[in-house]
């Protein structure tokens, strides 16, 4: 694991961009994650209320933002 998550996070998400559609993109992510990882986010994806939350933090707004390529303002 690396010292610094963020450095991570954000080599993840530079990879991520690169990725040609959805699927490809869904795969790459998903394979970044630990099993334990990928079972919570099943979870979370199965529940609508959880999903509506995790969706409204402004992390998330920023994780889309930086996927999509939207800039601010």
């Amino acid at each position: 694991m690396p010292k610094d998550n963020s450095d991570n996070f954000n080599d993840i998400l530079e990879n991520a961009k690169g990725k040609g559609n959805k699927n490809e993109l869904g795969k790459y992510l998903m394979s970044k994650l630990s099993n334990e990882q990928n079972s919570e986010l099943h979870r979370i994806l199965n529940d609508d209320k959880a999903l509506k939350d995790l969706l409204s933090t402004d992390r998330a707004k920023e994780i889309l933002k930086k996927l999509t390529g939207e800039k601010d303002g």
